[in-house]
């Protein structure tokens, strides 16, 4: 969660252990599903998983 507050992401986020989600809440709002980051993340080559990521925060 902290890679999204570096990343400038204006919600406040709680992890959905459920769902394997982070819910944002305030102005904010979303739903980030960390299925797709851990998908991307691993079908990137080894060289390119810190870009990967990278990416999936800024989403």
């Amino acid at each position: 969660m902290q890679a999204f507050a570096d990343a400038a992401n204006p919600s406040q986020l709680r992890y959905d252990a459920d769902e394997c989600r982070l819910l944002g809440t305030g102005d904010g709002a979303q739903i980030i599903n960390l299925d797709n980051g851990y998908r991307a993340y691993c079908a990137a080559p080894r060289k390119e998983r810190a870009q990967a990521l990278a990416n999936f925060v800024r989403v």
